[in-house]
């Protein structure tokens, strides 16, 4: 009749749009393959119109509900094809940052002041060894099996992500646009806890940034549970491939 890719659009988008539990309900099992394969037509139906983001972002949520690496292999092409990452990572100030804004920038941990509020050794304490002088074998046998801590120094000295990842702009600029899992609140919080998804540069935005003015200032924690977010058991390189590039 010709409807027929009307309706079909029309179908996928009132799927989609009765999932109001998100990622929760979908984990949950409840329409998850449906919701998948309606994900997948709209990417089609925005490719088709020209809307390669609008594409990325329902593989992601497909991806999401099942890691498929056909998928995440098409985000790849998508992403080549049309360039989907200069335009995206043109504006970090619409993430709610700026060159001057110095929330963007991750202060490192007092890992010692950690140590002692645990009741841990200091690191100094530590027995150390150079990663070349270790292998996975020696490893297993003489520190993981025994339960013996020990330091291996320099191991991931050579890892862009060491300096890549201390710029909270970085990721708004690399993978800004994709859609991701976050678990927000706190379970000390009970009901305040909530899965949803939401793109990496609204994550940055809404949660991240405000993390790091904490850390900047004690006076500001402890964080309304509202903007404790996690990014947690989800393979998150295996679908953002640009971020496994930095190790």
């Amino acid at each position: 009749t010709g409807k027929e890719p009307a309706v079909a659009r029309t179908a996928a988008r009132a799927l989609v749009g009765s999932s109001p539990g998100g990622v929760a309900a979908l984990a949950a099992g409840t329409g998850k393959e449906a919701h998948s394969l309606a994900r997948l037509a709209l990417a089609q139906f925005a490719l088709e119109d020209g809307r390669p983001l609008e594409a990325i972002q329902h593989l992601d949520w497909s991806i999401i509900t099942g890691m498929d690496r056909d998928v995440v292999a098409q985000v790849g092409l998508i992403e080549a094809a049309y360039a989907t990452s200069a335009p995206v990572a043109a504006d970090p100030a619409a993430a709610g940052h700026d060159d001057d804004d110095e929330r963007r920038f991750i202060s490192p941990p007092d890992m010692e002041a950690a140590r002692n509020a645990l009741g841990l050794p200091a690191s100094a304490e530590l027995e150390r060894v150079q990663p070349a002088e270790l292998t996975v074998a020696d490893f297993a046998a003489r520190y993981f099996r025994a339960g013996r801590p020990v330091v291996i120094a320099g191991a991931a000295s050579n890892w862009p992500a060491l300096q890549r990842w201390a710029d909270l702009a970085y990721f708004v600029r690399v993978c800004g646009h994709r859609v991701v899992p976050v678990e927000i609140g706190s379970t000390k919080a009970g009901r305040s806890w909530r899965e949803q998804g939401m793109s990496v540069g609204d994550f940055v935005a809404q949660h991240l940034l405000p993390s790091s003015a904490a850390d900047r200032d004690p006076a500001k924690r402890p964080l309304a549970p509202e903007l404790v977010a996690y990014c947690a058991q989800h393979p998150l390189f295996e679908q953002v491939r640009a971020l496994e590039q930095d190790f």
